[in-house]
């Protein structure tokens, strides 16, 4: 981890289905009119931040859609993201798709006939790109497996967790300066993956990029947890 400098631009990763809606509530009263949405799906919701002191950009990414964050900011040195436990956000990221397909919304999960047919293209394509599943197609860089272990090292100022989302508020907030606030969860079911349990295992087997990089961000975390101790 690296110490936050306010006179850079700071890149927040909203990483999808990890509370950000949120998060990103606690970041508009931090910053106001200084920070810049990033959703290249909804057009009026993206501007690119200048690289000025004081200001956040945060948004989705995705390098595989040639949206990758150093498409938008080549020059940026300094990020910040929060992480949920992968197989739950897949779970999630599923359930989600659904209600948007049944109310009539295009949907990623169109055409898939269910979960089980859903997991087994991920997995081919995992077993194909394994780094270009999941959220790993929301970082900076492309993730590997050389790489993996270092991922949060020399770039990012914080990583935060989901299911300790009051916990990430509080130490972003020492770590920006920033005061801190109570935050409430939206959109973040904590038991949905309950019913789809006994797809963990092959979870874990088909995307171990996705654990590795989720195992360094609770390694991280409760490194920055006992700092702020």
């Amino acid at each position: 981890m690296i110490p936050y400098d306010p006179r850079q631009r700071l890149v927040s990763l909203h990483i999808p289905k990890t509370g950000g809606t949120s998060f990103t509530k606690v970041l508009e009263q931090w910053f106001g009119d200084r920070i810049y949405l990033h959703y290249p799906d909804l057009p009026h919701m993206t501007r690119l931040a200048p690289n000025q002191p004081g200001l956040l950009a945060h948004g989705h990414f995705n390098i595989d859609k040639g949206m990758g964050l150093k498409d938008s900011y080549p020059d940026a040195t300094q990020f910040m993201t929060v992480m949920r436990e992968p197989f739950e956000r897949m779970i999630s990221l599923w359930l989600y798709l659904n209600r948007q397909s049944r109310a009539g919304h295009t949907s990623a999960i169109d055409g898939f006939r269910s979960f089980d047919h859903w997991f087994a293209t991920l997995e081919e394509q995992a077993a194909i790109n394994p780094g270009g599943t999941g959220f790993l197609r929301n970082f900076p860089q492309a993730v590997t497996a050389d790489n993996a272990a270092r991922v949060f090292d020399d770039r990012f100022i914080g990583v935060g967790l989901t299911h300790r989302l009051q916990e990430t508020v509080d130490l972003f907030a020492e770590r920006l300066g920033k005061p801190s606030l109570i935050v409430g969860q939206e959109n973040v079911s904590t038991d949905a993956a309950q019913p789809f349990a006994h797809w963990r295992a092959a979870h874990e087997r088909a995307f171990p990029l996705e654990h590795e990089v989720y195992g360094q961000a609770l390694r991280h975390f409760a490194r920055q947890s006992a700092v702020a101790a």
